[in-house]
């Protein structure tokens, strides 16, 4: 066996990531990935309005997302989501 593979391996510090954080951006992207998908795999064309609707309402689902986590950022002292 390589000394390599027998070595003691140091994890790496890597920071906190708060995902709620970044849930509106997330909503936001999804969304807009979902909506890009469905309409490169369908053939119909649907109903007027579609993309209007599914978009406004995925702005929704994110402002909603951003409302949830607008009383969390309220102790300077302790920084952000305290």
């Amino acid at each position: 066996m390589s000394a390599l593979l027998l070595a003691q391996i140091q994890p790496i510090p890597t920071p906190q990531i708060e995902w709620s954080a970044v849930s509106p951006l997330l909503v936001l992207v999804g969304g807009a990935l979902l909506l890009l998908t469905a309409a490169a795999l369908t053939r119909s064309r649907p109903p007027k309005g579609f993309y209007a609707l599914f978009t406004v309402a995925t702005a929704v689902l994110a402002a909603v997302c951003s409302a949830l986590m607008w009383g969390r950022v309220t102790d300077p002292e302790r920084g952000a989501f305290s």
